[in-house]
C-alpha cells in the first residue's frame, strides 16, 4: 500500500511537472508571437514614415519646380514689357524726327517762296 501511495505521488508530481513545462512553453510561444507582432508593427510604421518622407520630398520638389516656372514666366513677361516700351520709344523718336524733317522742309519752302517773290 505504501508503495502504491509513493507511486501515485510520483505520478502526480510527474503530471504537475509536465503541466508546468507545458505552461512555460505556452508562455514562451505567446511571448515570441507578441515580439513578432511588435516587430512587424514597427516595420510597418517605419515603411509608412519613409513613404511619407518620400511624398513630402516629392511635393517640395514639385513646389520648387512650380516656383521656378512662375519666376521664369514673370521674368519673361517683364522682358516683353521692356521690349515693348523700347519699341514705343523708338517709334516716338522716329515720329519726332519725321516731324522735325517736315518742319525744316516747310521752312525751306517758305524761304524759297519768299526769295522767289523778291
Amino acid at each position: 500500500q505504501q508503495q502504491q501511495q509513493q507511486l501515485q505521488q510520483r505520478q502526480e508530481l510527474e503530471a504537475q511537472r509536465r503541466r508546468q513545462q507545458e505552461e512555460a512553453e505556452e508562455q514562451r510561444r505567446q511571448q515570441l508571437l507578441r515580439q513578432q507582432q511588435e516587430e512587424e508593427e514597427k516595420k510597418k510604421l517605419e515603411m509608412q514614415r519613409l513613404q511619407l518622407l518620400q511624398q513630402q520630398k516629392e511635393e517640395e520638389e514639385q513646389r520648387q519646380r512650380l516656383q521656378l516656372l512662375q519666376q521664369q514666366k514673370e521674368e519673361e513677361e517683364a522682358r516683353q514689357r521692356q521690349l515693348q516700351l523700347q519699341q514705343e520709344r523708338e517709334e516716338q523718336e522716329k515720329l519726332r524726327q519725321q516731324q522735325l524733317l517736315q518742319q525744316q522742309q516747310m521752312q525751306q519752302q517758305q524761304m524759297q517762296q519768299q526769295q522767289m517773290q523778291q
